[in-house]
């Protein structure tokens, strides 16, 4: 039995794998646990695998070299970020997509790698009417801050970009605004929209609020005590 499919069994079964005879690494003879992989394995012995599960939540895969021990799918895969290709599924809106290629896509293959993205962290669309879509902001996990002060959006959806410090969607179309996933926030301007209500109990960071020209009738900043400038006018 090779080691790709001792993988494939083990993943299916959800079974502590048992080595029975030494394994062989690269240099180092016993890696801590996070740092078995497959591709750090050079040789396998002869396996057996126990019918010990483990716990519903540990996520378990397989244990090599960590006999009667489980552990998570992350631990033993390394987290990797996915290439996105820039088209039009992406990033629907074309100028959103032209701005994304222009200022991101450095090495110019019309794809974002990981590290790409990684050093995505500032996107600056103020006055562009035109853009009216921001669909693919969520792929910009390492985003600090989002100003998309006037421009055309009427719709805006930041829970995936959980880094945001500051965040600017003043005077665009949008009529409701989720921050509650931005616990980073230190500054928030959203006056002069169309939101009806704004839940911001788990911004605990902010210092800077500004939601005034809107339709919100109520507002609780009894969580938000390092506020140092409110205007809700």
């Amino acid at each position: 039995m090779n080691k790709r499919n001792i993988l494939a069994m083990a993943l299916s079964a959800c079974m502590i794998l048992q080595v029975a005879t030494p394994m062989v690494y690269g240099a180092e003879p016993n890696p801590p646990m996070g740092e078995t992989t497959e591709e750090t394995i050079t040789e396998v012995a002869t396996v057996a695998v126990t019918s010990t599960p483990c716990t519903a939540n540990e996520n378990c895969t397989l244990a090599l070299g960590h006999v009667g021990e489980c552990i998570t799918k992350e631990q033993i895969q390394p987290s990797t970020t996915a290439v996105i290709t820039i088209d039009e599924t992406t990033f629907p809106d074309d100028e959103f997509r032209k701005y994304v290629s222009g200022e991101f896509d450095t090495d110019k293959d019309n794809r974002l790698s990981a590290e790409e993205i990684a050093k995505a962290t500032t996107i600056d669309l103020l006055y562009n009417q035109s853009i009216k879509n921001l669909t693919g902001i969520e792929y910009f996990t390492a985003l600090t801050s989002l100003d998309c002060y006037d421009t055309g959006i009427t719709a805006l959806d930041v829970s995936k970009n959980i880094a945001l410090a500051k965040l600017n969607c003043y005077g665009t179309g949008i009529t409701a605004l989720d921050v509650s996933k931005n616990i980073d926030l230190t500054s928030l301007i959203c006056g002069d929209t169309g939101i009806k209500t704004l839940d911001v109990s788990a911004n605990t960071a902010l210092t800077n609020l500004d939601c005034s020209d809107t339709v919100i009738t109520a507002l609780d900043v009894s969580n938000n005590t390092g506020l140092t400038s409110l205007s809700c006018s």
